[in-house]
């Protein structure tokens, strides 16, 4: 499983504040995203697939489950994640390890990252909070205070997909930059 171990459902339960009821969620693309690969199949990210979570995908499990991943990149990369913008040059680092060929062992950490990255933009860019919006179904996005739609949770699922040309790090760095 690479540099990521599943924690054990006690734990998993223990840090759960939503009931430690496991959920999944349906990763399905829309037009704006249909751009696939040279070769015409889907990527990754616009592959309708279910993810299991520790906790229920909605705006309000969001920093439950970016506390999930900072948790389990502590134990296993050894690396502490403070939810400032400059850790996210580890989460890029962490991402940089997870590979698109194995999304059914990668998806459920790689969302849980997206959800880091987008706690980062809730707690360090003024008037960001989590929320949905039409354009993404179910899935939470982070919503700023210019009213721009920003998506942590694809973006980390374009960085497994297309590496350092999708950082994580960037990503934060031009939504901060927006009015």
């Amino acid at each position: 499983m690479g540099i990521f171990k599943r924690r054990n459902k006690s734990e998993q339960a223990a840090s759960n504040d939503l009931g430690g009821t496991p959920a999944s969620v349906r990763l399905s693309p829309n037009d704006e995203f249909r751009d696939g690969q040279p070769d015409g199949t889907p990527r990754w990210s616009e592959t309708e697939a279910a993810v299991a979570l520790p906790a229920r995908p909605e705006p309000a499990s969001m920093p439950l489950l970016s506390d999930e991943a900072a948790a389990i990149v502590l134990d296993n990369v050894g690396i502490t994640l403070d939810y400032t913008p400059e850790s996210l040059a580890d989460v890029d680092a962490v991402l940089s390890n997870f590979s698109a060929e194995g999304s059914d062992v990668w998806a459920a950490p790689t969302f849980m990252l997206g959800a880091y990255v987008g706690e980062v933009m809730v707690r360090t860019m003024p008037g960001a909070s989590w929320g949905n919006h039409e354009v993404f179904g179910e899935l939470p996005v982070v919503l700023t205070e210019s009213g721009r739609v920003e998506n942590p949770i694809m973006k980390a699922f374009k960085r497994v997909e297309d590496g350092e040309a999708d950082s994580v790090e960037f990503f934060y760095q031009g939504a901060a930059r927006q009015p």
